[in-house]
């Protein structure tokens, strides 16, 4: 009896009609709709791939000889193209289809090592594992399989071919990845074989829903990334130099001397109770003692120390000695700086260490810096013989007299997109949209050097904390270690799979850390120029980092407006920290490393507790608790919590600010443009609690408070040696304002021009 009549009976379905595509096709290129003829031959290609794909296949027929005629070449070529495809895709996706080539790696090694093809499979390994360093371990494994019964022993190889393994993508990366393999057969069956495709929602920040870590086998990526981030590190200050320590403590044993001195002057022979700085030296060298990981001195080469560094030394310690202790019961001052007529061309903020220059970088290829010590800047004279300056008394009277309220500097022929200041304030270094770096003289406000390198645009820029090297970060997916004394880069840093968006220096001076769009942070060795360090948990590309001042800790914040806590001595996650409704710009630590400080493109200043434990409850009402901006010139205690204050900049003005050396003291600075008459903001004169509706992100319980700024995205955050929070930003004026303000300038100009043709015209009366 034949079986098949045991088998259940169906109702007939309903007939689908067949549609002839040749026929559709020969009569749409008959028509010459040619456009028409290729979407629909796109469309019924896909459509075939979506009907066939990602189905579980067995695994006897995993690697199957007769599958088709392989040329042994035919490996290494489509993989190679379809790595430079993924390439040259956009950014936003790139990521996503980075996670196919390593599995697609794995399993065309297995399939040549099956086939006995093992020259091939040993070039192709070799001329490609470096793509996946972040699978070290797993590669080691993969590197001794080479003869067919290995493949079938090894158990890191049987995983492989028994389990699929799992890519997360959104739907628009799924489909780009379609229409790049259906012209490749060999690609086709291996992604259709052994990889599972997960789709994913995009969030409304842009960031996907999953970090690049929720790949491959379940509880099996994250081993190996741990594994990776098990590397050891040195993560202690870099020891003093024994005769530069020498110097320092008998230049502040001078300097307590003389405040000796002048405290029992003052006090008629009664002599007041005072902080030695050698004592405050001595301390600060015994607790950097107490660190069993710290450098080695000779691994870092570092120029002889001179003069200038024992001077910057001791006006660290003395900072040290009037810095104010911050906490969540002690919140900062803060004072903000606000640019105003920047029309939108303002990229970037730095302030100086001793918080005595601001500068911009503009998108008109030009970089401006002020004075916040209401000083006037004073460069050279456009006419002057170097062969006379014989002294320092030459130099001065080379300078400008009077000087000006700003100093624009010209010499990049695109955006600046960088800035950073040396730590000795002396220099100043850029970088652009034109692929190059430059530096800086304050002293003399011209360009020293220009450092090419790049071949696409330089995004961020920092200094070393000893000077001397800075590190750049640029479109072409590399970071690069430079000196002062050389135009070439002495290190490229080479391993993200996009554009590398901002770089930090370790404050000992042995690693960076980059921040890329391709999600991920690494931290890297500056002398092997290896990677040690590999973070995953955002969503989105990281656009700000933040090192604390023992090293242990860094912070980052990404356009997926989360901030995330890690430990750089295991690699770990601690906690993330939400609250902020658009991209995070800028990061800072306190001194002491108990409060973070982040500014965002939303408007607003928070203030974040480190020490917090990371807890998931929320605000209990889901209202943000805003403080507004408070405008005081009373001086407030140490201990003392206080609001941020505001500061008005404008970007193309001859005015400057105040000074903000004295500790724990409120500034407030009304600055006059020269093209507009505008002065700040007005603020509240007291602090308040407003209510705001709920922000697209709930605030976790680590945030402290939230200062508002005046329609102004905060660019920099900033803590000067005295534990003072500096914040600056760039004023968005609405389209009424900024149709005043041109109209306001033109009058300004026009009665410039006048007043110069009546005092020429009576200068030509009395001539």
């Amino acid at each position: 009896m034949d079986s098949s009549s045991n088998q259940p009976v169906n109702p007939t379905p309903t007939p689908t009609p067949i549609v002839d595509e040749k026929a559709v096709m020969q009569y749409l290129s008959q028509m010459g709709f040619k456009q028409t003829e290729s979407m629909f031959r796109q469309e019924a290609s896909r459509s075939q791939l979506s009907n066939e794909h990602f189905h579980t296949s067995d695994v006897s027929t995993m690697y199957p000889s007769n599958y088709r005629l392989i040329k042994p070449e035919e490996y290494k070529q489509s993989y190679s193209n379809l790595r430079n495809m993924i390439e040259q895709s956009l950014d936003k996706f790139k990521g996503e289809l980075h996670s196919v080539l390593y599995p697609i790696f794995v399993h065309e090694y297995l399939e040549m090592i099956t086939k006995d093809l093992n020259e091939y499979a040993s070039d192709f390994f070799n001329t490609y594992q470096s793509d996946h360093i972040i699978h070290e371990k797993e590669l080691k494994t993969l590197r001794v399989i080479t003869h067919p019964h290995h493949v079938n022993e090894n158990e890191l190889a049987q995983k492989f071919r028994s389990k699929k393994f799992t890519v997360k993508m959104s739907q628009t990366s799924l489909d780009i990845l379609l229409d790049l393999l259906q012209s490749n057969s060999l690609l086709l069956r291996i992604v259709n074989q052994n990889i599972k495709i997960d789709k994913i929602e995009v969030r409304q920040g842009g960031g996907l829903g999953a970090s690049h870590t929720d790949i491959g086998f379940p509880g099996f990526d994250t081993e190996e990334l741990e594994e990776f981030n098990k590397q050891e590190v040195q993560l202690g200050p870099l020891p003093i130099e024994p005769s530069f320590r020498d110097e320092i403590e008998k230049k502040l044993s001078e300097e307590d001397r003389k405040m000796i001195e002048a405290a029992e002057s003052q006090a008629n022979g009664i002599s007041k109770p005072f902080t030695s700085l050698q004592q405050e030296f001595n301390e600060k060298i015994r607790r950097e003692q107490q660190n069993s990981d710290v450098p080695d001195r000779a691994s870092i080469p570092l120029p002889s120390y001179k003069g200038a560094d024992v001077h910057s030394q001791i006006e660290i310690i003395k900072d040290m000695t009037q810095r104010i202790e911050l906490g969540p019961s002690s919140l900062p001052s803060i004072c903000f700086y606000n640019f105003h007529n920047t029309h939108d061309s303002l990229n970037c903020i730095s302030i100086s260490e001793d918080s005595s220059l601001i500068a911009g970088g503009f998108s008109d290829s030009y970089v401006k810096i002020w004075s916040l010590k209401d000083e006037k800047l004073r460069g050279l004279k456009s006419q002057i013989k170097p062969s006379e300056i014989n002294s320092v008394y030459d130099l001065e009277n080379a300078r400008e007299n009077p000087g000006s309220d700003y100093k624009k500097l010209l010499g990049h022929s695109g955006p600046v997109f960088g800035l950073s200041f040396s730590p000795d304030n002396k220099y100043l270094v850029s970088c652009s949209a034109d692929s190059t770096a430059r530096l800086w003289s304050t002293d003399t406000y011209t360009n020293l050097v220009c450092f090419k390198g790049h071949n696409s645009p330089v995004w961020d820029v920092e200094f070393s904390p000893m000077g001397f090297y800075f590190v750049t970060a640029g479109h072409d997916r590399t970071a690069r270690i430079w000196s002062c004394d050389h135009i070439f880069p002495l290190r490229i840093f080479v391993g993200h799979m996009s554009d590398v968006d901002c770089v930090k220096f370790h404050p000992n001076t042995k690693y960076i850390v980059t921040g890329s769009s391709d999600k991920s942070i690494r931290m890297w060795d500056i002398q092997r120029g290896s990677c040690f360090r590999i973070l995953s948990g955002h969503t989105g590309s990281i656009c700000c980092l933040a090192i604390s001042s023992d090293g242990r800790l860094l912070a980052s914040g990404g356009d997926d407006e989360m901030i995330i806590l890690w430990d750089l001595g295991t690699g770990k996650l601690i906690k993330k920290m939400t609250g902020h409704t658009d991209f995070i710009n800028s990061l800072a630590f306190s001194k002491e490393d108990s409060l973070l400080v982040s500014g965002s493109a939303d408007n607003t200043v928070r203030i974040w507790d480190v020490k917090k434990s990371y807890s998931n409850d929320l605000l209990n009402d889901g209202w943000g608790k805003v403080q507004s901006l408070s405008i005081s010139n009373k001086p407030k205690t140490p201990t003392a919590t206080t609001a941020a204050t505001a500061t008005a900049i404008t970007a193309a003005t001859t005015t400057t600010t105040a000074t903000t050396n004295e500790a724990a003291t409120n500034v407030t600075t009304t600055l006059e443009n020269e093209n507009a008459n505008l002065v700040n903001p007005s603020m509240s004169s007291s602090s308040s609690t407003i209510k705001q509706p709920k922000s697209k992100s709930s605030a976790s319980s680590d945030l402290l408070k939230t200062l508002p700024t005046k329609k102004s995205p905060v660019y920099k955050i900033h803590f000067n040696g005295r534990n003072i929070c500096l914040a600056a930003g760039s004023f968005t004026s609405s389209e009424e304002e900024k149709l005043y303000y041109e109209q306001m300038i033109k009058q300004m100009n026009k009665q410039k021009e006048n007043k110069k043709q009546q005092d020429n015209d009576e200068e030509t009366e009395k001539s």
